[in-house]
């Protein structure tokens, strides 16, 4: 006659008390991220996030300080600097945008998983990059998961397209694609002021990045939206950046003049930006090989 073993009521118990634990601990530090951690402007800042943009508005003349202009060469870091602006909207004419596809998960085909920004163009003066990053301190390394977690601050970074486009082709060798936005002047000038008004909230009012609802490219299509309510509809491509073409295109916010597969090898900038980062007239010979 065999003897069924049953294990002890107490072993049963012991392990509803762990796993019961930790769902406590996992609730409370959920709570305590999401309900009590404060963001803040008084870190240990990594290198290119020191410094806030600082803004001042007066009609259509708008000065930023702290617009960030690192120099860089094929693979190289040359000089770290940061210069004044003080443009007048009036003079705004295009808004680009820029996408910047990073590969997905694992084994899965996936273009959602991307960086965006925008480059304003002036009829006087060389452009201004607004990027909306993740700003983290000395040591921290980025990831989607954490970005989740009130890990970073949100920081729209200001900087020339030196800097902000160049870096990303010269020292991190990626792709970008620079679309025209095909909006009237006048919701140019709106959203770059939006977009300041923006920036001179989150130098008083801290708030954290998130990847999922305060990312590169939800935060800037929130701002469309105020400047013009309804311009971009809620929609998956606010959680995947890298989806943001296709609606772009079917929205006719950039051309459609082309099947969207030969408007994004038109508009991809990658070689270009190679072939003259060294040239003092840069941004005009990048758009020499764009605009029609």
């Amino acid at each position: 006659m065999k003897i069924k073993y049953t294990k002890p009521m107490h072993t049963n118990l012991k392990k509803i008390y762990i796993v019961s634990a930790a769902i406590c601990l996992l609730v409370f530090y959920l709570v305590y991220i999401f309900a009590f951690l404060q963001p803040q402007n008084d870190r240990n800042w990594e290198v290119g996030f020191e410094k806030l943009p600082h803004i001042d508005i007066n009609n259509d003349q708008v000065t930023i300080t702290n617009v960030r202009d690192y120099k860089y060469k094929p693979g190289r870091f040359v000089s770290a600097g940061y210069i004044n602006r003080q443009v007048d909207i009036s003079k705004l004419k295009q808004v680009w945008f820029v996408v910047e596809p990073f590969e997905g998960f694992p084994l899965i085909k996936f273009d959602g998983i991307a960086h965006t920004y925008f480059v304003f163009d002036f009829e006087d003066q060389k452009p201004i990059v607004i990027s909306v990053e993740a700003r983290r301190e000395k040591e921290e390394k980025f990831g989607l998961f954490s970005g989740m977690l009130n890990k970073f601050e949100l920081m729209y970074v200001w900087g020339t397209e030196e800097d902000l486009t160049q870096r990303r082709v010269l020292i991190e060798d990626n792709s970008l694609y620079m679309y025209p936005l095909t909006i009237s002047q006048e919701q140019v000038q709106r959203l770059f002021l939006q977009l300041a008004k923006t920036t001179q909230e989150l130098e008083t009012k801290p708030r954290f990045y998130n990847s999922l609802f305060s990312n590169c490219t939800n935060e800037l299509a929130k701002n469309a939206n105020t400047s013009k309510p309804g311009t971009i509809p809620y929609n998956l491509t606010w959680f995947f950046p890298g989806l943001a073409p296709q609606l772009l295109y079917k929205l006719q916010f950039i051309p459609t003049d082309k099947p969207l597969k030969e408007i994004s090898k038109q508009y991809y900038i990658s070689d270009l930006v190679k072939q003259y980062y060294n040239k003092p007239d840069f941004s005009t010979l990048l758009r020499q090989n764009l605009l029609p």
